[in-house]
């Protein structure tokens, strides 16, 4: 009986490691994916002020002449 019991407790504790592994796991595929989001606005933002001075640099060079 004693080794059923220490069986199921040895069950349950490689379930609750499991489940705080694939917690962490998740946790860290969440972090990336917003890391990564917030890089691509960032890039999208950059993208968008090259634009910007390319398009000033045009209006001072028309201006200049």
């Amino acid at each position: 009986m004693l080794a059923t019991v220490g069986d199921a407790v040895s069950t349950i504790g490689a379930v609750i490691q499991l489940n705080t592994d694939v917690s962490t796991d998740y946790q860290s595929q969440v972090d990336d994916f917003k890391s990564d989001q917030e890089k691509e606005k960032m890039q999208q933002e950059i993208d968008d002020l090259q634009d910007k001075v390319k398009q000033l640099e045009k209006l001072v060079r028309r201006a200049i002449k």
